[in-house]
């Protein structure tokens, strides 16, 4: 708890924790707040740059790409695979990491137990 209470007394550590939070929301609840279908391909609005509203009245916040797909829904989308990517990969490898630790210690022998 001290640790979180030091982090937002730093006005860098606050912003960066306030940025990591709303990735982590926007990934998780991604699917469900998307503004438009990440997949959705619209060639009359290719191209369109940040804060434009197309010609249909839809706004696009982050713009559009090549394709005319929204940049917002794509980011979001793409936010989700690679957390669950990171998780995936993150959690095995700090187990294993743990396990060579306590193996290094002498706390574990060569077949895992105690």
């Amino acid at each position: 708890m001290r640790f979180l209470g030091k982090l937002v007394q730093s006005k860098v550590a606050a912003i960066g924790l306030a940025i990591v939070l709303l990735v982590l929301v926007c990934a998780i609840f991604g699917p469900w707040i998307v503004p438009y279908d990440p997949a959705e391909q619209d060639i009359m609005q290719r191209m369109l740059p940040p804060l434009a509203r197309a010609d249909s009245g839809e706004f696009h916040l982050l713009g559009t790409d090549a394709l005319g797909r929204d940049l917002l829904s794509r980011l979001m989308v793409g936010a989700r695979v690679s957390l669950l990517v990171g998780v995936a990969i993150g959690r095995p490898a700090a187990h294993s990491a743990r396990n060579q630790i306590e193996m290094s210690r002498g706390r574990r022998n060569h077949t895992g137990r105690k």
